[in-house]
Order: C-alpha cells, then sequence, then structure tokens
C-alpha cells in the first residue's frame, strides 16, 4: 500500500547545462575557485559533476558546496577519459567543460546558453579568455593574436576546454567513441 502526502510535490527535471570538471589531485584552493564561479553564476539551471579521477585525497567535500554537484570516482584514465565520464554522468542539453584550477566570470553560461538559444544549428560555442595569477590578478590576454582564420583554429590549439559550451547532441551518443579521445 502507498499513502501519498498532501500538497507537497517534488518535480524532477533535467538540468539546462552540464558542467563537467575533471579533477586528479587538484590544489583544493584552485578546485573550491572554480567550483564557486559555477556556483555564483547568473544561470543557475545547471548540474556540475566533478570526476575524480583517481586522486590520491578525497574529493567527496566538493558535492557539499551545492546540492547540483555530484562527484564520481574513477581509475585514472587522463583528461579525456574523465571528461567522458561527467558526459556519460550526466544528462543536460548543452554541456560546459570547465578544469579544476580554471574559473568563470558570473555571466559566462548565460550568455553562452543564449548564444545557442538563438540559433539551433549552433552546435559549439566558447568565450575568451584571461590569464590570471593565483591571486586572481589579470597577467594576460587570452586569445589575442590566435585564430584569425578557420584554418589557424584547426592547424593550432585554438580553444581552450573550459571557455567551450557544446550540443550534447552534437557529440556521439556513444562515449567514449565520441570526439574527446585520451
Amino acid at each position: 500500500m502507498l499513502a501519498f502526502a498532501g500538497p507537497a510535490c517534488h518535480v524532477w527535471r533535467m538540468a539546462t547545462v552540464a558542467v563537467v570538471i575533471p579533477a586528479y589531485n587538484p590544489d583544493e584552493t584552485w578546485l573550491r575557485s572554480a567550483l564557486e564561479s559555477v556556483i555564483c553564476q547568473t544561470f543557475v539551471d545547471w548540474e556540475a559533476v566533478v570526476v575524480d579521477d583517481g586522486s590520491s585525497a578525497s574529493l567527496t567535500w566538493c558535492g557539499d558546496l551545492d546540492e547540483r554537484i555530484s562527484v564520481v570516482r574513477q581509475a585514472n584514465l587522463g583528461l579525456s577519459g574523465a571528461r567522458n565520464r561527467g558526459l556519460r554522468e550526466t544528462t543536460a542539453p548543452f554541456v560546459a567543460f570547465l578544469d579544476a584550477d580554471d574559473e568563470w566570470l558570473p555571466a559566462k553560461l548565460e550568455l553562452q546558453v543564449r548564444v545557442l538559444e538563438e540559433d539551433v544549428d549552433r552546435v559549439m560555442c566558447s568565450t575568451d579568455f584571461e590569464h590570471i595569477d593565483a591571486s586572481g590578478t589579470r597577467i594576460g590576454p587570452g586569445y589575442t593574436g590566435h585564430n584569425r582564420t578557420y584554418v589557424d583554429l584547426l592547424t593550432g590549439c585554438g580553444i581552450v576546454p573550459s571557455t567551450v559550451m557544446v550540443r550534447r547532441t552534437a557529440l556521439s551518443p556513444d562515449p567514449p567513441n565520441n570526439c574527446l579521445i585520451r
């Protein structure tokens, strides 16, 4: 027999953005800053997974920072293996990648979701970035002078993963057979 309580109703829905954060023995201060930069986003409809890629110390504390953050642990498979695991662990239609030693500005997700929602044919977008030191002081520009043409993008290491948001449908439905290769 089942009993149902009155007006209280829980509705579970899929988040709009999945944030995938690979971590292997990360500096705790930097990882905490990365996670805080996600928590402080102006766009709040996200889920995040920290993929502990065989770290020597536990990273379970990450999940205590916000209920939208989960932590999964695996044997060390490298960055791509951890990102693939993060893809399997999340369901949101948009995927954003964040390295454990990077931070986002507060409107990053909001702006990228808007760009992708404006045109269904857009499958990926990326942002510019800045180099900062451990205290958060800007020490240099990101892409300045890079990727002036499509050929530059294809022949260089032109996109920093932490700047990317991609439609899940643009990735293979069967990781690890997608574009993230170790």
